[in-house]
């Protein structure tokens, strides 16, 4: 049976089909298939939508000593309100990202000490930016100072610049390839398919931050796709969480009267690892069609719990990096 990239409806071969991540590798997903994009599309979005999560989400990558697809760790940087500019490194713990100087002088005598993340940084400073009140000093009289852990408890919470919509097209693009993953039909999903090329004007996609909060692990921050099909309620769906902060629901078929079905996936981003467990969410007609008016209400808890698994993802990171000793 020929198959088609569900993006430009090329037909898929040996020369062209490319090898698809459902989730997106930088968050876990292991989950793949050749029958849903070609190479030009896959490059295309790969760079254009899935990168959307690394630069939205950057925050949490590094909180959460996330590694990328190279093995390395992800290093994010934050602008404080003061005007400094850190970067965390779960490597290290948090570093100031551009180093400074601690020039002091003494009757005839000077000292000069460069506070800076590497001894390689404090080279190229040293060597960049030599000041004529020291013309004379050799970089091995230099002071290379580290010392210890920066302090953001009363900074950090105003860092934040919170995706909302962003993640939108992003979102479309992981319903989509699960949906068809598991035997779904691309008619159903065209509505998602525009989201791709859209930057606001979304279809389908809704915030879900439903009370009570759907039932799973007491795990902070998995990544969750949950399809139900469900002819009883005349609804197809697929719930999405990102790091347990960013929750969706995706509407598939408002009239649903086929089979029923129900799929998850489920990946610790911590551990890496596809996590087994029964997930329990059931959408009713009812909820359904109530999901356009709870729009903003939803919205709001949605900026409240990213508030607080920020500060989650944060106590994490402090606990990991607690011993290390962090250069600033």
């Amino acid at each position: 049976m020929e198959t088609y990239c569900y993006k430009c409806n090329t037909a898929l071969s040996d020369k062209n089909m490319s090898n698809e991540h459902i989730l997106p590798k930088s968050i876990g997903g292991r989950i793949t298939s050749y029958q849903l994009l070609c190479k030009t599309c896959n490059n295309l979005l790969g760079h254009k939508i899935d990168n959307l999560i690394s630069v939205h989400l950057a925050e949490f990558f590094s909180l959460l000593s996330i590694k990328n697809s190279n093995g390395e760790y992800t290093k994010t940087k934050i602008k404080l309100d003061n005007g400094k500019s850190i970067e965390l490194d779960p490597s290290i713990g948090i570093v100031e990202d551009k180093p400074h100087e601690n020039f002091q002088t003494d009757g005839n005598k000077f000292s000069l000490a460069i506070i800076s993340k590497s001894k390689k940084q404090m080279i190229q400073y040293f060597n960049k930016y030599k000041n004529p009140k020291y013309s004379n000093l050799q970089i091995n009289e230099v002071e290379y100072i580290e010392t210890h852990k920066y302090d953001l408890l009363k900074d950090r919470k105003s860092l934040v610049t919170i995706p909302k919509g962003n993640l939108i097209p992003a979102i479309s693009k992981i319903a989509i390839g699960y949906y068809l993953f598991n035997g779904g039909s691309i008619s159903k999903i065209k509505h998602l398919i525009d989201n791709l090329d859209k930057k606001n004007n979304y279809t389908g996609v809704f915030f879900y931050y439903p009370v009570p909060k759907p039932k799973h692990s007491k795990k902070y921050f998995y990544n969750i796709i949950h399809l139900i099909s469900d002819p009883s309620e005349s609804i197809e769906y697929i719930y999405i969480e990102i790091f347990g902060t960013c929750k969706y629901m995706i509407i598939i078929d408002p009239n649903y009267q086929g089979p029923f079905q129900k799929k998850s996936y489920i990946v610790d981003p911590i551990s890496n690892k596809e996590i087994s467990f029964e997930f329990s969410l059931k959408l009713t007609n009812k909820m359904f069609n109530r999901l356009f008016s709870l729009h903003d209400k939803y919205e709001k808890r949605f900026e409240s719990h990213y508030h607080k698994k920020r500060e989650q993802a944060w106590n994490i990171f402090d606990k990991c990096t607690r011993d290390k000793k962090i250069l600033t």
